[in-house]
C-alpha cells in the first residue's frame, strides 16, 4: 500500500462554542479536495473553556476519528498551548490556525499548493487595516520596538500571527529546542527555511 502523506491541522481555543462547529465544517470542506491525496488529522487544544466549547468538541470528535482533542485542566494561554499541540504532531506538514474564524480556512489550499512546490514554511500575513485606533498605534509601536531590539539578522514579519503551514523538518527543529517559553513565530523565521508569504484580508471577529 502506498504511503499517504499526513497533514495535521492544529488550532487552539478558549470559549469558542459557536465558532467551533463552523470552523470544523469549513475545514472539512477544504480537506475534501485532498481526500485521495493526504491523510488528515485535526488537533484542537482547549484552554479550559468555561462555556460549552468542550461539549461541542467532544460531539465532533465522537463522529470523526480524524479529530483529536487536548483538553487543558487550566488556561495555559494560547501561545503555550498551541506550541504544545504543534509539538504533539508527527506529520509531514502542520497547519496552524486560530479558532475564531479570523484565519480563513480556504487559505489552506494556497498553503498546500506552495508546500507541494517545495516551500518548507508558508505563512499568512494580514493586510494592515488603515484605521488609527489606539490599539493599532500600540501594535505599530510594539513592532517598531521589536525591530529596534532584535538581533542582527533576526527576521520579523509584521502581522504574522502563526497562521501557516510548516514542513516536518521545521517542526522537528522546533522540537529539538525544547524551549519551555517558546517564541514559535520568531524561531520559525530565524531558521532559514524556504518561505512563502501570503497576504490576506482578515475578516471581522464573529
Amino acid at each position: 500500500e502506498d504511503y499517504m502523506k499526513r497533514i495535521s491541522i492544529v488550532t487552539s481555543c478558549f470559549n469558542e462554542e459557536y465558532n467551533i462547529p463552523v470552523l470544523y465544517k469549513e475545514l472539512c470542506n477544504v480537506i475534501e479536495k485532498y481526500i485521495n491525496k493526504y491523510d488528515f488529522e485535526i488537533i484542537v487544544i482547549d484552554n479550559a473553556s468555561t462555556d460549552f466549547t468542550q461539549d461541542a468538541l467532544k460531539k465532533i470528535a465522537m463522529n470523526d476519528k480524524r479529530v483529536k482533542l487536548i483538553l487543558n485542566s487550566r488556561n495555559f494561554g494560547s501561545i503555550k498551548s498551541s506550541y504544545y499541540a504543534i509539538t504533539q504532531t508527527n506529520s509531514d506538514a502542520v497547519i496552524y490556525l486560530d479558532s475564531d474564524l479570523q484565519n480563513p480556512p480556504e487559505l489552506i489550499n494556497d498553503f498546500i499548493e506552495n508546500w507541494e512546490k517545495g516551500c518548507e514554511v508558508v505563512i499568512a500575513r494580514k493586510y494592515d487595516k488603515q484605521n488609527f485606533s489606539f490599539l493599532n498605534l500600540l501594535r505599530k509601536f510594539y513592532y517598531f520596538s521589536l525591530d529596534l531590539m532584535k538581533d542582527e539578522g533576526g527576521k520579523l514579519v509584521r502581522n504574522y500571527k502563526g497562521f501557516g503551514l510548516y514542513d516536518k523538518k521545521v517542526i522537528d527543529k522546533i522540537k529539538e529546542q525544547q524551549d519551555p517559553y517558546p517564541y514559535f513565530k520568531g524561531a520559525v523565521l530565524d531558521m532559514g527555511f524556504t518561505m512563502k508569504i501570503i497576504d490576506f484580508d482578515e475578516p471581522e471577529r464573529k
